[in-house]
């Protein structure tokens, strides 16, 4: 029940097991002792690692990935540091921030920039129309 309990609490936190499996490993010096394992393969999005504190609060340096949305429409719009720096949404110091939040956590830059409270999903939709 336990190892149940603990899958189900990492899949509230957004991961998913990939794959699982057991092996068996026999005691140090061939003493006939056997010790049985097993191994859980689990993914989340990058997006989400270390993002959030538990219980959905935004984390320390306020950011806050629930702000971020289920259906990502700008994934595959290119070049959207200029849209949102040209229409004057983010400035170059916020962008930057988002940069560096994107090197440590992958994803894509407009998730750190809404996650972070620099532009919000609505505006940033209105300007890649």
């Amino acid at each position: 029940m336990a190892l149940e309990n603990a899958l189900n609490e990492l899949a509230r936190k957004g991961w998913r097991v990939i794959t699982s499996t057991s092996t068996e490993f026999t005691g140090l010096g061939g003493l006939g002792t056997k010790r049985h394992e097993l191994f859980f393969l689990l993914e989340r999005d990058a997006v989400d690692t270390g993002q959030q504190a538990p219980g959905g609060t935004p984390s320390d340096d306020g950011y806050d990935a629930s702000l971020i949305p289920a259906e990502r429409f700008y994934k595959d719009v290119g070049n959207i540091s200029t849209i949102l720096q040209n229409a004057g949404l983010v400035s170059k110091q916020q962008m930057n921030q988002a940069r560096e939040q994107f090197a440590r956590r992958g994803g894509h830059l407009a998730d750190h920039l809404i996650a972070m409270g620099f532009i919000d999903a609505d505006a940033l939709r209105a300007a890649i129309k």
